[in-house]
């Protein structure tokens, strides 16, 4: 059976951790490595991962100092030996013993494919509800015709909804916070195209907990306005799709107040104009 790395990259969150953990202990596909690469400042994630881990091999790398997300994504990517990736923050879980397996088949039955990404169960923190995340027919469809579909919504989710074949050196750029993963996304399937959709959800993600990077992110013009730039810089869009990016920058500009261009003058560097 074929190596899978499994890389979890940690800060504090005992509780959650606890529960991705376990989510990976009951798994069915048994061919795997576990890899935690570790922002906390003290040994708790170590004593908790010794606790429920006991003598099952895992590597462990306490990042000192503190690499700070995605660079510690980044960190935990970089050790893996398998033959294909599976980032699962530890905030999130796998679905049921199954899940595994339904990632590692995808790719290892369409030889073409680089990347496979599932439905998930987003679980919100602050209101206690569950909802499914999944693309419709129409973004896979567009998506097929370009990654750069995903600038305009992230319909492939977290990327503990993903799995990625070990052998294109791609890492996340440690400039963004809140495109991240849709920047990473892109440039994956920049390469080869060829994806696979799991439509099942697989693993439950986690949603409107106040430790999450989101809650930073989210309607901080500083950052929406700077990192769509500096992704837009990255991209080459299709003549067919330059209207729906109008509209997208439209919308953005609208939402924060941007009316001309000394407004975008305040947020964006000369080399993001």
């Amino acid at each position: 059976m074929l190596l899978v790395s499994i890389c979890i990259p940690t800060y504090k969150q005992l509780n959650f951790l606890k529960k991705c953990v376990q989510s990976i202990l009951i798994q069915n596909y048994p061919n795997y490595e576990l890899i935690i690469t570790d922002d906390t400042p003290d040994d708790s994630v170590q004593q908790l991962l010794k606790e429920i881990l006991g003598d099952i091999p895992y590597t462990y790398l306490q990042n000192k100092p503190s690499l700070g997300s995605p660079a510690n994504w980044n960190k935990a990517i970089s050790l893996a030996k398998g033959k294909y990736i599976k980032i699962m923050h530890h905030d999130d879980s796998f679905v049921n013993e199954n899940s595994l397996a339904e990632f590692v088949y995808s790719l290892d039955n369409n030889k073409n494919a680089i990347f496979a990404f599932c439905n998930s169960i987003v679980q919100n923190q602050s209101n206690l509800t569950e909802r499914i995340h999944a693309p419709s027919t129409q973004q896979l469809s567009a998506l097929k015709g370009t990654p750069c579909a995903l600038f305009l919504a992230n319909f492939v989710g977290s990327p503990s909804a993903t799995i990625f074949k070990n052998n294109e050196k791609i890492f996340f750029d440690t400039q963004l916070k809140w495109l991240v993963d849709v920047d990473f996304y892109i440039q994956l399937l920049s390469k080869n195209n060829h994806f696979i959709h799991i439509n099942k959800a697989l693993v439950n993600t986690t949603d409107g907990a106040l430790h999450q990077i989101t809650s930073e992110c989210i309607n901080n013009i500083n950052i929406e306005l700077r990192e769509n730039g500096l992704v837009f810089d990255k991209i080459k869009i299709p003549t067919k799709m330059e209207k729906d990016f109008s509209n997208y920058f439209s919308q953005l500009f609208l939402r924060f107040g941007i009316n001309n261009q000394s407004d975008l003058n305040k947020y964006f560097s000369s080399q993001t104009k």
